[in-house]
């Protein structure tokens, strides 16, 4: 099944951390938003609680706003759940034939 998003992993998601020219993108519930442009995200941090190109699922669950505030902020992937392995490349039926003769 593809969803048509990029998939990040978490460490990918670290990369996206605001600094250095970098986009600010956080995951929640396992998606993935570009929060760059939100007024309360300052240089990759929100409100000096929070920092970017993190999964803050567990820790907006204790926010005083409920999950709605992340219909004004960019979806820009999902994030992929630790423990399930990355798909493997699919290989072409020659290049199939040339493992099964290895």
């Amino acid at each position: 099944m593809t969803t048509g998003w990029p998939v990040f992993t978490e460490d990918e998601l670290r990369r996206y951390d605001g600094q250095h020219g970098q986009p600010a993108y956080i995951a929640y519930d396992g998606k993935v938003y570009d929060v760059s442009r939100a007024p309360d995200w300052k240089g990759g941090m929100h409100k000096g609680l929070h920092y970017s190109g993190l999964d803050l699922t567990r820790s907006l669950r204790k926010a005083p706003h409920d999950a709605s505030v992340f219909q004004r902020v960019p979806q820009v992937g999902i994030l992929k759940p630790e423990g399930i392995p990355s798909p493997q490349p699919r290989l072409s039926p020659v290049n199939q034939a040339k493992v099964k003769r290895r």
